[in-house]
């Protein structure tokens, strides 16, 4: 029988509560778009060293459409969305004939989608999570991830360095080892004369926008020791009243940032290098932490970070005292305090002193011990469903295969300038 009226419009509006719209665009604000994505559909984030590249990033965070590409409505003339060459994608594109297309706008350098394509043909087009906007993110939203390539990922995800150990400021290394990185498409390869020291993540929303991802991670270097082996492709943009960026402006990998007042140094991205540029002088790298922790979007609120033991700065560097930024990351830290006090604290050893520093990181200990007791209750529960076949058949409609997150963001839509009209 068929399903009456009154059916069919509960129907609509319980497929309508599951679904969300959320706003983006690039930087400079040239393209803009609104996406419906389904609350179900998890987000994907790829390690893989070609993404790692041409994100300028640890990874790539990519956001499958409901509805597919013709879902997406672009506002704007989008006459700045530029596609970029075909390239790699191991989590992806890995198939035969398998390939992604990266678009960036022209003027700012922003990554905004991505379309996989097999065979020359558009299969499916995921938006670049860094593109969305903070302040129209839907509250209570916390969208599930899906790590793919995790083996890869990027060596400087490292935890702090041990104690006793002396950081280099800036990237005043020893030694003569040479560095070297490139962009997506090879237009542009750099080359340092030292190693590595530093690496700073940053979750602020211009690096957001322009990476496309979750955050956008730096190393230090002296401008003496760095040259440009090929350059041909490399363009300056301006990114905000204090800072300039290059990137290349074929593949749109964004490359390198100086800021005003610093001409002898260069900050690089730390995604573009070669894979054994941290990995075979890990001594080296002396500081790496988490910076503008206090402006990361909703969607990655520092309380949900996975524990990798890094510092985490509310502001640009530590001591930096960004005021309402910097109380908004305490606050969000103290609002994850579980309930009940940590065995720690019931027994009275090892009790911070009250207020201060002490405090915020007693915070951030209790919420990271209640996030892995929730990680293994989630493993636990993972591995008694695989015990028979209806429980694995329950877990695959809670987690959908990366096949069928694929196959919802089916781009079977116009480009972005067609619709449009431009």
């Amino acid at each position: 029988p068929g399903m009456s009226a009154a059916g069919r419009r509960a129907q609509d509006a319980k497929q309508s509560s599951q679904v969300v719209r959320l706003h983006g665009g690039c930087h400079c604000g040239a393209v803009a778009f609104v996406v419906p994505v389904a609350r179900d559909l998890p987000w994907l984030a790829c390690h893989c060293p070609h993404c790692r590249r041409a994100h300028g990033a640890a990874h790539a965070t990519l956001v499958p459409p409901e509805g597919g590409a013709a879902a997406i409505e672009w506002s704007g003339s989008c006459s700045t969305l530029q596609a970029g060459p075909a390239s790699k994608c191991l989590g992806l594109g890995g198939v035969p004939g398998g390939v992604v297309r990266r678009s960036f706008c022209s003027a700012c350098g922003s990554t905004v989608a991505v379309t996989v394509e097999v065979e020359r043909q558009p299969r499916c087009r995921l938006i670049a999570a860094g593109a969305f906007q903070d302040q129209h993110f839907p509250e209570r939203f916390v969208p599930k991830l899906r790590e793919l390539c995790p083996e890869s990922k990027g060596a400087f995800l490292l935890p702090r360095p041990a104690k006793g150990s002396t950081t280099q400021p800036h990237g005043t290394g020893h030694g003569q080892q040479s560095t070297s990185g490139s962009c997506s498409c090879g237009g542009c390869r750099f080359q340092l004369s030292r190693p590595l020291t530093e690496v700073h993540h940053c979750h602020c929303s211009i690096c957001r926008h322009l990476s496309g991802t979750a955050f956008q991670s730096w190393t230090p270097v002296k401008r003496a020791a760095l040259t440009w082996p090929r350059r041909a492709t490399l363009g300056q943009v301006r990114t905000s009243a204090w800072a300039s960026r290059e990137i290349c402006l074929f593949c749109g990998t964004a490359l390198s940032m100086t800021y005003d007042g610093q001409d002898g140094l260069v900050w690089l991205a730390a995604g573009a290098f070669d894979d054994s540029a941290f990995a075979k002088h890990p001594g080296a790298l002396t500081c790496v932490q988490h910076i503008c922790a206090a402006s990361a979007p909703p969607w990655n609120r520092p309380e949900r970070w996975p524990r990798d033991g890094l510092r985490r700065v509310g502001g640009v560097w530590a001591g930096d005292d960004s005021g309402k930024e910097e109380a908004e990351l305490n606050e969000a830290l103290r609002r994850s305090l579980v309930d009940a006090p940590s065995p720690a604290a019931a027994s009275g050893a090892g009790a911070p002193p009250a207020g201060g520093d002490g405090e915020l990181e007693e915070a951030l200990r209790r919420s990271l011990e209640e996030a892995h007791r929730e990680e293994r209750v989630a493993a636990a529960t993972a591995r008694a469903q695989a015990s028979s076949e209806a429980m694995s058949v329950h877990a695959s409609s809670r987690m959908l295969p990366l096949g069928e997150t694929l196959r919802r963001s089916l781009a079977d839509a116009p480009s972005p300038a067609a619709a449009s009209g431009a």
